[in-house]
């Protein structure tokens, strides 16, 4: 799986996608103390308009889940012997493989 900062991710004081987590970030003032204050946690994306950015959160904080769900049903479809093709290039594009 790709290694990311471990969601929840949140809409931070003014607009910003935050985590609780600092794990994977490495842009300075963008973790810590001083970012939590600013921020409201430590910065994933700062330059997003309110829309993205709630979209941003619910799209990562559902992603671990949607691809152990579409895994799942793959594997269930191809024992069914139904074509599966659309749903193997999502889950590798998901995946960071395509």
């Amino acid at each position: 799986m790709l290694k990311h900062t471990p969601t929840p991710y949140r809409v931070g004081k003014t607009g910003q996608v935050v985590s609780d987590s600092a794990e994977g970030l490495t842009l300075n003032g963008a973790t810590g103390k001083d970012a939590i204050e600013h921020y409201g946690g430590n910065l994933i994306a700062e330059s997003v308009s309110p829309e993205n950015a709630e979209f941003i959160a619910r799209a990562c904080n559902a992603f671990d889940l949607f691809v152990a769900g579409a895994e799942e049903a793959l594997e269930q479809l191809k024992f069914e012997g139904m074509t599966v093709d659309a749903l193997e290039k999502a889950l590798a594009i998901a995946k960071g493989e395509a």
